[in-house]
């Protein structure tokens, strides 16, 4: 049984972490290094993780509890991506809800797939204030006959999925295209500097089955972020930017993807005028 890797950043969880752990002690699958980092919450996040760490390692998975000053999220997720080991990578957020089956599900979608360096599923989405009524969803639906993740990523597409709830990533393919183990830590997340350098070499693969809930939170750091903000648009460019620029390929093709984004930045910030 292949090892998964489960890293997830949390700041400040306490209202809603049980949801997710819970769901994590549901998990049928067994070979699990789970890596919580506490990005510097200041309420009870800490004291309730450690009332379910027994829980957990009592299925067999070990634990791995990491706290640093509140930065972001990008920071917290570097720190685990130090010290993960799995054959697998994970790295859902602390207000996520995983499906029973999901973490297998994942790893058979990976296995029946080994050209691809990144897998996805789709998710269903609920409102904090009704989580059990599914809202919406969240899938990725490539083009018949070819995959554009890349060239979308690029242009912040809307069927690309940014939450980390929707992924999973070979560990070698991460560790191929970002073998320091380190992503650029800007504030608009760490989803692009996750997926984008994969997406340079590897090709993606889908599952239809639904695998978990994202529960849209009003007081979210990725719910309060807004395109109208012109410091929203300047962290996307921070981030898009200094990604590529950490990215191993070869100077032409770095040069053409800085082009698109600036390109993608320039007409989104003309749409706000």
């Amino acid at each position: 049984m292949k090892k998964v890797s489960i890293i997830t950043p949390c700041y400040n969880g306490e209202t809603y972490i049980h949801r997710f752990l819970n769901s994590l002690l549901d998990q049928d699958y067994l070979n699990v290094e789970f890596i919580f980092v506490n990005d510097g919450s200041t309420d009870n996040t800490e004291q309730i993780f450690k009332s379910y760490k027994p829980q957990l390692e009592a299925k067999g998975w070990k634990v791995i509890y990491l706290q640093q000053p509140h930065k972001n999220q990008a920071a917290a997720l570097n720190l685990g991506l130090k010290r993960f080991s799995g054959d697998y990578l994970l790295w859902p957020d602390s207000d996520d809800i995983l499906y029973p089956n999901h973490i297998s599900a994942k790893v058979k979608l990976m296995e029946n797939n080994p050209e691809c360096g990144i897998g996805f599923n789709v998710t269903d989405q609920a409102i904090e204030e009704d989580i059990d009524t599914i809202v919406s969803i969240l899938e990725r639906k490539p083009n018949v006959g070819i995959d554009n993740l890349h060239d979308d990523l690029l242009s912040n597409h809307r069927n690309v999925v940014w939450g980390g709830i929707t992924n999973i990533a070979r560990a070698s393919a991460f560790l191929d295209v970002v073998p320091d183990r380190d992503i650029y830590e800007g504030n608009c997340g760490q989803n692009f500097q996750m997926l984008f350098p994969i997406s340079q070499k590897y090709k993606a693969c889908y599952t239809t089955e639904h695998l978990a809930k994202r529960v849209i939170r009003n007081t979210s750091h990725s719910h309060q972020l807004s395109y109208n903000n012109p410091q929203r648009i300047f962290d996307h460019e921070d981030t898009f930017l200094h990604t590529i620029m950490k990215t191993h390929v070869d100077p032409q093709q770095k040069t053409q993807e800085i082009i698109t984004v600036l390109s993608y930045l320039e007409n989104l910030h003309n749409k706000k005028k």
